[in-house]
């Protein structure tokens, strides 16, 4: 299948998608990449699951990710401004209510989203994913001082991208940076590189790679999944980042309608085997 691509506008800039299915169709699901990754993510899944016919599943290019717009100059990535670029994607394209799933960033960025506004949710999957990852507060300076010091070697131009030679080359870092294997990291790279006269370029935001300047703390998550209503199901893999038990088990607690199935596989299995995945979003 060939997606449509589109643009979509928010408060600060634009972002790219990728749409499949009729674009009047009576359902709608957004699907939201993890970190690095872009909507090239979910194309795996939705080539061996052949969504329905009624069906538009919109993949979006999250901000500074893929081919969507950077954020403005002098400001970072915080959580909560996925919320606020999800809440303005839902309202440039008129949708009321829709499906919602995610994949680790997205999955947490869906998961707060589906907590905020119940309404407009009617069902929640999260791919190895369970909220925005924890941490300890004691260390909340400590990051913040972490993020100030590297904000200003890449505002001084201290940590520029290298131009890469060739996109094989692109594949080999992004496997190096995560479980994946080279047909999935090579679909990422296609949508995250630039020709350049010197070669290639990554055209993820390097801000992006920036320690978290300040996070949601583990009880705020947990107020956040109290309040999901939907049917919600978490599609965890067996060497993924839900591995723990502590933190799964402490945040399932907080979502007791929600379903849980486990599939083997690496972080993005949904990617490198979506045949054990795709089984579960059709059932659900």
């Amino acid at each position: 299948m060939k997606p449509q691509q589109i643009t979509l506008k928010t408060a600060w800039g634009k972002l790219r998608a990728q749409s499949w299915g009729k674009s009047k169709a009576p359902t709608t699901v957004l699907a939201l990449h993890g970190w690095l990754d872009n909507s090239n993510s979910l194309t795996p899944l939705l080539n061996f699951k052949n969504p329905a016919p009624d069906t538009r599943w919109i993949c979006v290019d999250m901000a500074g990710h893929g081919k969507s717009d950077w954020r403005p100059a002098g400001t970072s990535y915080h959580f909560f401004d996925y919320l606020q670029d999800l809440a303005d994607v839902c309202d440039e394209l008129k949708i009321e209510q829709m499906h919602l799933v995610g994949h680790s960033l997205g999955g947490g960025v869906a998961a707060l989203f589906a907590a905020s506004f119940p309404e407009r949710v009617l069902s929640l999957t999260c791919l190895d994913s369970l909220g925005p990852l924890p941490y300890a507060p004691d260390e909340l300076p400590s990051h913040f001082h972490e993020f100030r010091e590297q904000w200003k070697l890449l505002m001084a131009g201290k940590k520029v991208m290298r131009p890469i030679r060739s996109v094989s080359r692109a594949v080999a870092a992004r496997r190096m940076a995560g479980q994946l294997n080279a047909t999935s990291a090579e679909l990422l790279v296609t949508r995250n590189l630039h020709k350049k006269q010197q070669g290639w370029q990554w055209a993820t935001d390097p801000r992006l790679k920036l320690p978290t300047a300040y996070r949601v703390s583990e009880e705020q998550v947990r107020a956040f999944l109290k309040q999901v209503k939907c049917p919600t199901k978490i599609v965890a893999a067996e060497e993924g980042i839900l591995n723990n038990e502590k933190f799964r088990q402490g945040r399932l607690t907080c979502l007791p309608h929600a379903q849980i199935v486990y599939v083997p596989g690496g972080h993005h299995v949904h990617m490198d085997h979506p045949e054990r995945v795709a089984p579960h979003l059709n059932l659900f």
